[in-house]
């Protein structure tokens, strides 16, 4: 099934601090379909790495999932200057360590993507439609920051065209371009 053209307006606001982005106190956590980036910026303010994810639930609740995985050793860490401090891959970086957890988290940035659309489709079905765009972006390609995301969604084909646009918080625009756009009959993202 192709359904039709379809825009999404995506308001991003942050960047929070990753511990206050999981804070259940947090306004972040409210029950809306929406994206979301966390980066790992140095000391020096140096965006070093970068993921782009998707939520259905509370914002809150679906980094609370990236913590305790970065809780657990599950992930390489950096330390707060920006080297490697950790690897559960590489022993050379020695053993896993909640410090070293806590240094990688205490650097991490959060933006929040609220969607918005006047199509009478679903939020929780577009966010992955629009999260899969985005990575499909040209401009977020073509950082040199390290990407985190291990794969790349599809789903956003099966609209004839499908429009993103950014708008709120001017970092997420630097990183994904104001408008990215799927045309299926060119069959290419722009």
């Amino acid at each position: 099934m192709m359904l039709k053209q379809t825009q999404v307006i995506v308001n991003w606001s942050g960047p929070y601090d990753f511990i206050d982005a999981i804070d259940n106190a947090s306004s972040l956590n409210a029950d809306f379909a929406g994206v979301y980036v966390h980066r790992f910026t140095n000391l020096q303010g140096k965006v070093l790495e970068r993921y782009v994810g998707k939520h259905t639930r509370s914002i809150s609740d679906r980094l609370g999932e990236h913590g305790d995985r970065y809780l657990k050793g599950d992930f390489r860490l950096r330390a707060p200057g920006g080297g490697f401090a950790y690897s559960p891959y590489d022993p050379a970086y020695g053993a896993y360590d909640d410090r070293k957890a806590a240094g990688h988290i205490s650097c991490m940035q959060v933006y929040v993507g609220e969607l918005h659309t006047t199509r009478s489709i679903p939020l929780s079905y577009l966010a992955g439609d629009v999260e899969a765009l985005l990575m499909r972006s040209r401009t977020w390609r073509s950082q040199s920051q390290i990407n985190l995301n291990r794969r790349v969604e599809k789903g956003f084909e099966k609209f004839e065209r499908f429009e993103v646009f950014n708008v709120g918080a001017s970092a997420p625009a630097g990183m994904f371009g104001t408008n990215v756009v799927w045309d299926r009959q060119a069959w290419q993202v722009s």
